[in-house]
């Protein structure tokens, strides 16, 4: 049954977020440690980049421009790997749910997917840049590499549970990257 499989790969996915924030080293501290008001600024951004979304028309496809980009190198940069993850989730995930609900297996597959891609980007950057040791051009290059690479990794997952309904995950996965 095709909501059965999205509830599994939501639930591969989730595991799979979770393991990267734990494996991360000083998942508490946060790279530059920043005042309080830069939780609330990421959060107010990233639900906002969630509600405003800016849709452009190519060839009957459709691409979707959002400006979370800049509260992902706020958070990455003065955030705990922990904070940043749950905030990146919440936010998100609330503004979502309340400018499109959407059914129960929808709304846990994109739960999961926020937690997944907040925790490959804050991952990545990590593994190159460590608290109390922040070069900017290193950070700069570690967070545009990880940001990268969480759009296709989430391309690639949104892909997967499409074809769970649609068939041949190959052909969904092509187009979509």
């Amino acid at each position: 049954h095709p909501v059965a499989r999205v509830v599994t790969l939501s639930i591969i996915v989730l595991l799979a977020g979770l393991a990267m924030v734990a494996a991360t080293e000083q998942p508490f501290e946060a790279l530059m440690p920043a005042p309080w008001w830069v939780f609330v600024m990421c959060a107010v951004l990233w639900a906002l980049s969630e509600v405003f979304v800016y849709h452009v028309e190519h060839r009957s496809e459709v691409m979707c421009i959002s400006w979370s980009d800049l509260p992902t190198m706020l958070a990455l940069a003065f955030l705990s790997p922990v904070a940043a993850v749950t905030l990146w989730t919440a936010s998100s995930f609330t503004a979502l749910q309340l400018q499109r609900p959407q059914k129960p297996y929808k709304a846990f597959f994109n739960l999961t997917l926020f937690v997944f891609e907040a925790s490959l980007t804050v991952f990545i950057v990590r593994l190159v840049v460590e608290p109390g040791d922040v070069e900017v051009w290193r950070f700069l290059l570690a967070a545009t590499i990880a940001i990268y690479v969480n759009g296709i990794a989430g391309t690639a997952l949104v892909e997967c549970a499409i074809s769970c309904f649609e068939g041949d995950p190959r052909r969904h996965l092509l187009s979509g990257i």
